[in-house]
């Protein structure tokens, strides 16, 4: 089966449509994987057709594990009716659990962590403190005020040691600041560069300032198409003019 070419046939059919009921926006690139946020990534689909484009998308990039975790989310929402079979959820789980799997084996602990989580951990009621809560709360019994103030007391944000709150801040920034320039890039991209229209038997037809102008007469994944991750986009193949194109296909 040919998970790109039905991928393809969906967002293609999804392109040169208006849907007037529900619908849900999809990113044609995954933002996991460089996809940004603008109108030529973004297109309607149905819930279902939704969910579908993620288990293609599963299929056709079978390594990334991002891909994997979100369908598996979306196994526990009511808008997707495909999933209410057992063996369906039962793929899913599996799968899911395949992921978890890959991205623990073999993880190591240092010593200073294990220290540090120890350090962090010392104070906190045992778990077999919150087995008798739980055990006690089954049985109907009252819990009394000091079992109330020692979970409180458990609940209350874990203090992390300033050499790990500024390691966790400079690392969120600096993800932050790379998402955002990623995405820039790609706007300026897409705005900027000029694009090249041929048709499928590869004579040119048009000259476009930017993927942005093109968008506006042919609805497709264009950009998709200049990177070389697809051969056409609403019947046209389209590359960048100044850029070389890696057919990804």
């Amino acid at each position: 089966m040919n998970h790109q070419k039905i991928y393809n046939q969906i967002i293609e059919r999804a392109s040169n449509r208006n849907l007037t009921g529900y619908s849900e926006k999809h990113h044609i690139i995954p933002k996991c994987m460089g996809g940004p946020d603008s109108p030529e990534n973004l297109i309607e689909l149905t819930a279902r057709e939704h969910f579908i484009c993620h288990r293609l998308l599963c299929e056709i990039y079978p390594n990334n594990t991002q891909l994997k975790q979100a369908l598996f989310f979306m196994s526990g929402n009511k808008k997707y009716p495909e999933i209410k079979s057992g063996k369906m959820y039962e793929i899913l789980k599996k799968s899911h659990s395949d992921t978890l799997s890959k991205i623990h084996k073999n993880k190591t602990v240092s010593q200073q962590t294990r220290e540090k989580i120890s350090q962090g951990n010392k104070g906190k009621p045992k778990p077999e403190y919150f087995k008798e809560v739980a055990s006690k709360s089954r049985k109907g019994s009252t819990i009394s005020e000091e079992h109330k103030n020692k979970i409180r007391e458990a609940m209350i944000g874990k203090i992390y040691p300033k050499e790990i709150k500024d390691k966790m801040s400079k690392s969120y920034h600096q993800r932050s600041k790379e998402v955002i320039e990623k995405t820039k890039k790609s706007i300026s991209l897409a705005k900027s560069s000029p694009i090249m229209q041929y048709d499928i038997d590869g004579n040119l037809l048009k000259e476009w300032p930017s993927i942005k102008e093109a968008y506006k007469y042919h609805k497709g994944d264009i950009s998709a198409c200049c990177q070389g991750k697809q051969r056409t986009a609403a019947g046209f193949i389209w590359r960048y003019k100044n850029k070389p194109t890696t057919d990804t296909r």
